[in-house]
């Protein structure tokens, strides 16, 4: 069986590289949340943990692609998602030097 490589990372949207715009983070596959586990106005390092969705009896930590701080959380623990739906909105900050 040929190897499929990595797993992709969370889906981003509206992603211009500029640190004001606001980014989506979105679901890869359909799940449910099991935890939320940063809040709106949270500042975090890049890979830092977001949401923790289960899906095929799996836990998926969803992780920030980079430093950011949190702008909006349209989900909480024990919604159902479907494969593309948001789970955190956040913006860009400028990295130190």
């Amino acid at each position: 069986r040929p190897n499929p490589g990595p797993e992709p990372g969370p889906m981003v949207s509206a992603a211009s590289g500029r640190p004001e715009e606001v980014e989506t983070i979105r679901a890869r596959m359909p799940g449910r949340v099991l935890r939320v586990m940063v809040r709106v106005g949270d500042g975090g390092e890049a890979e830092t943990d977001l949401v923790v969705v289960e899906a095929m009896k799996m836990e998926n930590r969803i992780r920030s692609p980079h430093r950011a701080q949190i702008v909006k959380i349209p989900v909480q623990p024990g919604d159902t998602v479907a494969r593309g739906d948001p789970l955190v909105c956040l913006k860009r900050t400028l990295t130190d030097g």
